[in-house]
């Protein structure tokens, strides 16, 4: 694992001086100070993710930076420090890019005193409260602008049905219902404790609620579960809001869906900023810039649910 994560460092090293020649103050030496970057490989919008951030890092900062790529953080622990020619100094290391939740929480758990960048994270309050050397841009999605699509789209509903796994999201579902009060918006809440009682959530949510809308659930919301949901709601006219661009090709009505390249960039301005010597905690974590809404005219025509104009203008994606 150690040999192959150092040939990838390597060739990293070498693609960045190759794609830096030719600019003006780009220097890479051997003493040049060092990015690390943990980037699990199995999730494509990582590395559409990581793309963004080195492409537009290089654009930003006149420092040049030895890039070091890890799969898993246990990559960085082993050559960390280490006694061997291939360790790391500590002390070289300006700041440590974070991509995904698992690699992020692993990482802040067991490094306190170098500057912490997690990108694509979809859970970032899980992270310690007081750890001040941690910041980044989160998946999460603005509720104000969740709801500004609904009442966009949806003008007449007034009653929002969650499905949610009552030990993980209760927090982030109360903190919803606030919010949507603000909006004339009421959120009612269909708590599971399982995947077996969704379909009776579905059923209660039918009677009670004008519309479903999806949030991060990582019980409620799998390959398995995502089909099922999305039948349920054409069968009985529910407008469904997917979690992504993927659900609205499956059936759902709409998505608002996150850039990973944009992500990246929006990460590599706040790593400028920390590599420019800003503090890091004075920093509050960022949700994305960039959404773009998706939309199915094929399954609004079956609901019954007619799509605005101006909605379809400003649409990225139209599923017909």
């Amino acid at each position: 694992m150690e040999m192959r994560n150092w040939l990838r460092m390597i060739l990293v090293g070498f693609w960045l001086l190759a794609t830096c020649t030719g600019m003006a103050k780009t220097v890479v030496a051997e003493d040049a100070p060092a990015i690390v970057i943990i980037q699990p490989r199995s999730v494509a919008a990582y590395q559409d993710a990581v793309q963004g951030f080195l492409r537009h890092l290089r654009l930003l900062s006149p420092t040049r930076f030895n890039i070091m790529i890890f799969e898993e953080p246990a990559g960085l622990y082993n050559v960390l420090d280490a006694d061997t020619e291939t360790a790391v100094v500590r002390s070289d290391i300006r700041l440590i890019v974070t991509i995904g939740s698992s690699a992020t929480l692993d990482i802040a758990q067991h490094i306190h005193d170098i500057p912490i960048l997690f990108s694509m994270m979809l859970d970032p309050e899980r992270l310690p409260q007081n750890q001040a050397n941690v910041t980044g841009v989160s998946l999460r999605i603005p509720s104000s602008v969740q709801f500004q699509m609904i009442m966009s789209m949806l003008p007449t509903a007034k009653q929002i049905g969650i499905i949610y796994d009552a030990q993980k999201n209760a927090t982030i579902v109360q903190h919803l219902m606030e919010e949507a009060k603000t909006v004339n918006l009421n959120i009612k809440p269909f708590p599971v404790t399982s995947q077996k009682e969704i379909p009776d959530a579905m059923d209660r949510l039918k009677k009670d609620a004008d519309v479903l809308l999806g949030i991060v659930d990582s019980m409620i919301y799998t390959s398995q579960t995502a089909g099922v949901m999305i039948r349920y709601a054409i069968k009985h006219k529910i407008p469904f809001i997917g979690i992504s661009s993927s659900y609205v090709k499956a059936g759902a009505l709409c998505a608002l869906d996150v850039d990973p390249v944009d992500i990246g960039r929006q990460t590599a301005v706040i790593a400028q900023r920390i590599l420019a010597g800003a503090p890091i905690a004075n920093m509050a974590a960022e949700s994305p810039e960039k959404l773009d809404l998706a939309v199915n005219l094929r399954t609004a025509d079956i609901i019954g649910v007619t799509i605005p104009k101006a909605i379809r203008d400003k649409a990225s994606l139209l599923y017909e």
